[in-house]
């Protein structure tokens, strides 16, 4: 029997300090100039785009996610360059470079 398919997007949040300073830019951008379609969405960077799996494939996902972190933790390179911050309708961004992101 088949469980239902849904649609996925993967991203990776930001936690401790950036999250924090990230949160302060939003609320206080929403103060300033408004909500807009930025501020829908919690601060991320966007690993897949969206796909498509049944519910019951999660536990499969979630498993291949966690061996992905294991393996990057243990070769982790922190050499990531902010290469603009960019402001549009639609998004607010910090655009990144890194030879992880290859």
């Amino acid at each position: 029997m088949s469980i239902a398919n849904c649609s996925f997007i993967i991203y990776a949040c930001p936690v401790g300090e950036l999250n924090k300073q990230i949160g302060k830019y939003l609320d206080r951008s929403r103060v300033l100039c408004g909500a807009n379609s930025a501020h829908k969405y919690m601060p991320h960077c966007t690993l897949t785009g969206f796909f498509n799996a049944e519910l019951n494939s999660i536990p499969a996902y979630i498993e291949a996610l966690n061996k992905a972190y294991i393996a990057a933790k243990n070769n982790l390179i922190l050499d990531v360059k902010i290469q603009q911050l960019t402001f549009n309708e639609n998004w607010h961004g910090l655009e990144l470079e890194s030879i992880i992101f290859l």
